[in-house]
């Protein structure tokens, strides 16, 4: 094994470690989007149908009809659900993340490597392990993860056109798979198509010309169009319900603004996708998906990056793979920018790290470029190879250093905030946890929805937490009675305040009367301590933070010991 390889393992080992270790503390909790997807996964494994009983859907609908979700990502859930039990849900609805995200990795290096060089690739790997942003995708449950992951797999398979035609088959049928995935994919998969058909398609043609060239890319175009048909019949069927969100978050169907507000507001949110503030210095202002203290990626990238950029729009006329880079970073911005919400409200578009995650691979390659391009100009490396050498490994002593410091922020910092808590109802999982031996006892079990107005605690579809960390078998929901609030009726999205014993609610006086109504019910609340209830009520648990201070307390009528 040559000196590159074990590097290359030492880069593996170091994303494996940041990806898979810790993964139900880090972050902590779970936040309701990646409790949907696993609880989803969970009920496909049993019963073959998701929550709402769709048997094997190609769309989940999650928190409503509106809420129209690729069904990719609890697919994948499902074989780690099975090696890791009922009991460790959380872990395994976030582990396909970490997978995807050091295959992701190793694809990254082996793709840049073949055009760059093994360093460029090296470089390129380094960075996106390190990135904080990157590192954030890799642990969330979310099918956001899918992003980076089927574009620079896809790719990765694509570059290896000539080698056999199985690549060729396998880059189709991840671009197909690619659209089952975030939402953003329906937009920028068509665009990378068409940039890449654009700057190779000399090579396309060229190969079309082989017998064995013209079979690979038939087959991989044909598996791509079956894959692609239950989502195409899909979208026929419902398309009203298909299109809500879109339509509730797309710039152009806002129903107040003029064309010229939607041209501005446009071009402001892409402008932004530029900006050192987001790239480097703060990232996305929503606290959820942004570490805090630094930015997207990390600070070593801005020179590299800014060098990589030059170097590639130098060369773009005489080396298509650098075309096809400028082309991407024009690309990456538009699912965000063409949401409205990011600038005055964060986390809602604009610069949104989610709906910006097809960025990732591209920003590492450009940098990469930058990199070797840098040390091969200050050191005549032709001439002095091993003070070339001498100067990769300061680049790469510099972007370990910045790397650790981002790790440290993640899981030093950000993952042990009490907001950062807060939002991922850390909380709300240790109460749940702690009645998992006992609720199914019981006849009326309630469940606190205050949300603090000074971020000390959060609340947001608790019940999809409720069915992941029990959890609850999908065929006992399927069959319970439930009552649904729709938080926004235009788009479809809906709140479930009731589903069997569990009630969601706000109201201290409903929760009292379960107490006395019916002495021979058995009634659970988890409620926040600031609800004031007798005192002769027994309190089974309190839950706490790492400070000491109250979050929930568990009170019941019976005896659960």
């Amino acid at each position: 094994m040559n000196g590159c390889r074990w590097i290359l393992l030492g880069i593996l080992l170091v994303a494996a470690g940041t990806r898979l270790i810790g993964l139900e503390s880090a972050p902590p909790g779970i936040h309701h989007d990646e409790a949907s997807n696993g609880y989803d996964a969970y009920a496909l494994l049993k019963t073959g149908q998701d929550r709402w009983g769709h048997d094997w859907p190609v769309l989940l609908e999650g928190f409503g009809r509106g809420d129209h979700r690729g069904a990719l990502y609890a697919y994948l859930c499902i074989p780690f659900h099975v090696l890791a039990g009922a009991e460790h849900l959380i872990w395994s609805t976030r582990a396909p993340a970490a997978v995807l995200g050091v295959l992701t990795i190793l694809a990254l290096y082996s793709m840049v490597s073949r055009v760059e060089g093994q360093a460029a690739g090296l470089v390129a790997a380094t960075l996106l392990t390190v990135s904080p942003w990157h590192l954030h995708l890799s642990r969330i449950g979310h099918e956001s993860t899918l992003v980076p992951a089927t574009i620079v797999i896809a790719m990765w398979c694509w570059s290896r056109w000539r080698q056999h035609w199985a690549y060729v088959v396998t880059a189709g049928a991840v671009t197909g798979l690619s659209l089952y995935g975030y939402s953003t994919m329906r937009l920028i998969t068509p665009m990378l198509l068409a940039a890449g058909l654009l700057c190779f398609h000399r090579d396309v043609l060229g190969w079309l010309k082989d017998r064995r060239g013209r079979w690979a890319v038939v087959g991989g175009l044909a598996l791509m169009v079956v894959i692609l048909l239950p989502l195409a019949m899909r979208m026929i069927d419902d398309g009203e319900a298909f299109m809500s969100r879109t339509r509730e978050v797309s710039v152009l169907h806002h129903p107040t603004w003029s064309i010229g507000e939607k041209i501005q507001r446009v071009a402001t949110q892409y402008i932004a996708h530029f900006s050192p503030n987001w790239l480097v210095l703060r990232g996305d202002p929503y606290p959820l998906q942004s570490i805090r203290g630094v930015g997207q990626l990390n600070w070593i990238a801005l020179p590299l990056l800014i060098v990589g950029i030059a170097v590639s729009l130098w060369h773009c006329r005489r080396n298509r793979s650098y075309r096809f880079l400028i082309l991407w970073l024009l690309l990456y911005p538009l699912p965000g920018a063409i949401t409205h919400g990011g600038l005055d409200s964060p986390g809602v578009g604009g610069v949104h790290a989610l709906r910006s995650a097809c960025g990732l691979g591209m920003f590492q390659w450009l940098a990469a470029i930058g990199a070797t391009w840098l040390t091969s100009a200050m050191t005549r490396h032709r001439d002095n190879p091993k003070r070339y050498c001498t100067a990769m490994v300061v680049v790469g002593l510099a972007i370990v250093i910045n790397g650790g410091y981002c790790v440290r922020q993640y899981f030093g910092v950000w993952s042990r905030d009490a907001w950062i808590k807060s939002l991922y109802q850390d909380d709300l999982v240790d109460a749940l946890r702690t009645i998992r031996p006992h609720w199914q006892r019981f006849d009326h079990i309630y469940i606190s929805v205050q949300t603090d107005a000074e971020k000390r605690w959060y609340s947001g579809e608790p019940y999809s937490l409720a069915l992941l960390t029990l959890p609850v078998e999908p065929d006992a929901f399927h069959n319970w009675d439930k009552e649904v609030d729709y938080v926004r009726p235009t788009d479809g999205f809906h709140r479930v305040r009731t589903f069997g014993p569990f009630i969601a609610s706000t109201e201290t006086s409903d929760m009292q009367a379960s107490f006395t109504a019916d002495p021979d019910q058995a009634a659970m609340i988890i409620a926040r301590p600031n609800e004031s209830f007798p005192p002769q009520l027994p309190r089974i648990a309190e839950i706490r933070d790492a400070s000491g201070a109250v979050r929930f307390v568990i009170i019941a009528n019976r005896d659960v010991r």
